[in-house]
């Protein structure tokens, strides 16, 4: 179970993953399920990425053919994980998971969602305050992605994985969201 500061995501595993996860892969979560010999397949595995970003958040998710962004750091960040996903065969993003809208999560995502297809965007029930959330808007409606803000459990499958995301007991913003 990952703690992802506002939200919780829970991932059960047992997926395939497109070609080599790279260097920099910080964890890889595999399922029960194995082949007949008893041996863990390619097929069960999650390979989780943390971009070393400073003291940014921005984690990426890759199961089989499907692709997970949770944060994006900074403004300048975005380039960074979008260069990845690409170096890696993947032309778009399945899910992308704000956490919340701090410049250290928030910062990169405009640029996400501006050069690079975003097919589902999960974000906190909350408005920002920052400039960096606002471009963040600005790039989701000039793309016209809707949005799913979190207010109850969401469950959904990324590949194989089964991801869960509940939302944070209190949207309680520290110094009335100035940073």
């Amino acid at each position: 179970r990952f703690v992802v500061c506002c939200m919780t995501i829970s991932l059960i595993t047992g997926c395939g993953a497109k070609g080599n996860p790279g260097e920099g892969t910080a964890s890889t979560a595999q399922s029960d399920s194995s082949n007949q010999s008893g041996a863990q397949t390619q097929a069960d595995t999650l390979h989780v990425h943390v971009f070393k970003i400073g003291k940014a958040d921005a984690i990426l998710l890759m199961c089989g053919d499907k692709t997970m962004i949770i944060d994006c750091g900074e403004d300048e960040d975005g380039e960074e994980i979008l260069s990845y996903l690409l170096d890696r065969g993947f032309e778009k993003v399945d899910v992308l998971l704000i956490t919340h809208y701090d410049k250290d999560h928030v910062g990169g995502a405009d640029y996400v969602v501006r050069e690079n297809k975003v097919d589902q965007v999960i974000l906190p029930a909350y408005v920002g305050t920052n400039s960096e959330y606002m471009d963040f808007m600005k790039a989701l409606d000039q793309k016209k992605i809707s949005r799913t803000e979190v207010t109850e459990p969401m469950e959904f499958s990324l590949g194989q994985a089964s991801v869960t995301v509940e939302p944070p007991q209190s949207y309680v913003i520290p110094n009335d969201g100035k940073e």
